[in-house]
């Protein structure tokens, strides 16, 4: 396996957080949560694009 960074980009469909969400009715909290920590066990970084 290569030792050398990687950049993932795209659209996972899913929210780090309630924060992320536009719209009346908020995502549930277990899927962020769970999204989370996919992210933190992959050790992603989100860069925040505008």
């Amino acid at each position: 396996m290569s030792t050398l960074p990687w950049c993932i980009i795209g659209d996972f469909n899913d929210l780090l957080s309630q924060e992320d969400k536009q719209g009346r009715n908020p995502h549930p909290n277990w899927l962020c949560e769970g999204f989370r920590s996919a992210v933190s066990d992959c050790d992603l970084t989100d860069i925040h694009l505008d």
